[in-house]
Formats: C-alpha cells, structure tokens, sequence
C-alpha cells in the first residue's frame, strides 16, 4: 500500500508540475505574439521596456525549476505530458523533473542559474549594441497591448452578463463577480471558465484577494470568505452595513469597505478577523460621497475611492483625510467605477461613461491614457493587476481583458 501512495502522490506532482509548464508555455507565446506586435510599432522606449520585461521572464521561467524528482517513478505507471516526445526513455522523463544542481537550496533557488545568467548577458549585449540604448522616460507603453481577451458569460447565465469587480488569485485565475447574475466565476488565466460559486449570497458585488490568499466577497451586509477553489470558509456580517460594494486589504492587515446604503467607506484598521466587531474604535469612517463604489489601498496605507454619482476619484491617507483628487487630461470623469494600484502605486481608473481607462503616479498626476473608446469593446467596469504586472479589465456585457501597459 506504501508503494502505491507514494506513486499516486508523485503523479500528482507531475501533474502539477505539468499544468505550470502548460502555464509558462502560454505564457512564452503570448509573449511572442505582442513581442512582434510592439517591434512593429512601438517606441523605442517601449522596446526597451520591453527588454527589461523579457529579461525578468527569463529569470523567473529559470526558477520556475522543480526542487526535487519524485522517487520511484516508471514511464508505465503515468500519464506521459503532451509536450514530452513519445520515443523518450526513462531516464530523460525523469530527468525532465528535477533540479541538476544537488547542492541547491532553497535560499537560492530563485537566483538566475550559471545557464540563465549565460543568456542575459547575451540578451544585454544584444540591445548595448542596438540602437535602443538611451534613457528610458517613462516606465509604460506609449500604448496598451492586448495579451488576453476573452467572454465571461457561460451557459448558465439568465441574464445579460455584468461584470461588476475583478480580481486574481496566486493561481493566477480570474475572479469575476456577475452582478447580474449573481454569482462569483473563476477562470483560467488564458480564459477556460473553471467554475461558478456565492450563488447563496443573493446579490454579490465587491472582490478582492486577502492577505491569506483568500478570496472575500462582498454581498448586501455581509462579507465572505471563501479558499483559493471557491470553497467557503467564512462570513462575517458588517454592523450597521445594507449595500456594500467594493472592498480590498491593505499591506498591514486592514480591510476597507465601501458601503452605499450609508454613503461611506470604513477603513477597519484591525483586520479581517474584526469584521465582526467593526462598531468600535479600530473602524475610521469616511463620508461625504453619494456613491462610493470602488476602493484601492496603496503600499503606504492611502486610500483610493472611486464616487460614481459625483464623477470623482479621491485619495485619502489612513486616517481617512482627503489628500487630493484625480484629475484625468480630458474634461472630467463621467461615472468612474473600477481602481486599481499597481507595485508603483500607480493608480488605475475605469473612466466608465468617456469608455476610457487612464493612469496616475502616487501623488495624482496624470501620466497616460491606458486605453481610450477605440480599443474598448464596450465601457470598462473594474480593474486589477495580475501576477506578471498586467491590466485586467473588465467590461460591460462580459468581455475580459489582459493587458500589457
């Protein structure tokens, strides 16, 4: 019996050492695809970008290596991965799932191998000799570049399908909440819908990913918890709460929650486990909105509140003191929904009514127009950033966009 488990347990991890590099495969391809797309008319600065982002691919495909090689494993006894060649013997499978330094340790793992840093060196030689080398201006793309795109919408669906918050797990799958339909969907980071879940809830708004990698759902007074997979875990029912909506967490633990019903968003300095006990002094309340929709958090604490009946996107510092607010180049906002803030605590604003998604440094200023009508297929809704640092946008009707800025 021994034997057998120990066999069941190394094809799950050949399975799952399959599935990551299905993953990176895609990845490799798309970055191919919008690789030749940038080289045909990008900038010079965004080829250098480009560079630097390559660069980081390589690094992270290198350490992406396994740490161990299952024991005991014989080609008869497992499922042989599509991409391995079907004449392949024993030993070369097996070697294909194990780490050929012995000495290794994880401290190090993730340090570039004698072989990858072989290759930077010829990756930076190759563009210290092009004619890209200058200083790099900005740390974007002049334009956006589509890696993903697909529909949301499946077969169960009664209604017409409204994609109202977005986020991404550290599986890399697609969280979508369907207003509409009222139910969470998760998908694969290449768009394949995994599954349906938080149809008990009724209507279903906000999402964001905790600190524990959870996923929190936000849903009339209450806000749910649920694992990696969809499982529920947990709920915790806001005092004084009727319409909630957005949510996310800061770095240190706190969660802010924007509510409807009252016109507020509560920053509860706590955590997640004094949910239950918001009525007290850990919760800073701030007002004066008419719809405070959506929340983001910045790496410093500061609070980002999108307010869609007042055509106003606000930050505010953790105690909830108004700081400044955006301004986009163009007019003004018209009915701003979804935030987001990536590494650089850039901001991040689905200009919803002007079907434009534009971007802004830490301290408000305008930087560039994401994506403008033209590139939209229907007005964006909500935003997050991905785990490889690209734009997930969704937009109305059920498309789901990733995209490269």
């Amino acid at each position: 019996m021994g034997g057998v488990h120990r066999q069941q347990s190394a094809v799950k991890q050949i399975d799952a050492q399959q599935d990551e590099a299905e993953l990176i495969l895609a990845s490799l391809q798309n970055t191919f695809v919008f690789t030749m797309e940038l080289l045909s008319r990008g900038s010079d600065n965004d080829i250098l970008l480009m560079k630097d982002r390559l660069t980081s691919q390589i690094q992270y495909v290198e350490a992406r290596r396994p740490l161990a090689k299952p024991d005991n494993i014989h080609v008869g006894e497992l499922h042989i991965p599509s991409f391995i060649a079907p004449d392949a013997t024993e030993d070369s499978i097996s070697n294909l799932f194990c780490t050929p330094p012995t000495h290794c340790d994880t401290t190090i793992v993730n340090a570039p191998s004698e072989e990858s840093s072989s290759n930077l060196d010829v990756f930076e030689s190759m563009f210290n000799d092009s004619p890209f080398k200058q200083q790099v201006v900005h740390n974007y793309l002049s334009q956006a570049l589509c890696i993903t795109q697909f529909d949301c919408e499946t077969k169960k669906d009664r209604h017409q399908t409204w994609p109202s918050a977005v986020t991404v797990t550290p599986r890399n799958d697609i969280v979508v909440v369907d207003e509409k339909n009222e139910v969470v969907k998760m998908f694969s980071e290449q768009g394949r819908f995994k599954k349906g879940f938080g149809a008990q809830l009724g209507k279903v708004v906000g999402v964001a990913m905790n600190l524990m990698g959870d996923i929190a759902v936000t849903s009339k007074d209450t806000v749910n918890i649920y694992n990696v997979n969809g499982k529920f875990k947990d709920s915790y029912r806001i005092y004084m709460a009727e319409k909630l909506a957005g949510i996310c967490f800061g770095c240190n633990g706190e969660v802010i929650l924007a509510d409807n019903s009252v016109q507020t968003v509560s920053i509860i300095h706590g955590g997640q486990e004094d949910l239950r006990y918001t009525n007290g002094d850990l919760k800073t309340i701030i007002g004066d909105f008419q719809e405070p929709k959506y929340v983001a958090v910045t790496s410093t604490g500061d609070v980002v509140i999108s307010d869609t009946k007042k055509h106003s996107v606000t930050h505010h510092n953790n105690f909830g003191v108004l700081q400044f607010t955006y301004r986009p180049d163009w007019e003004d906002f018209h009915f701003p929904r979804g935030i987001c803030v990536d590494k650089h605590d850039n901001v991040f604003v689905a200009d919803t009514g002007n079907m434009r998604v534009c971007m802004f440094d830490q301290h408000g200023m305008f930087l560039n127009r994401v994506l403008e009508p033209g590139m939209c297929p229907q007005k964006p809704t909500s935003l997050c950033i991905d785990n490889s640092g690209n734009l997930v946008v969704t937009f109305m009707y059920g498309e789901v966009g990733i995209y490269m800025y």
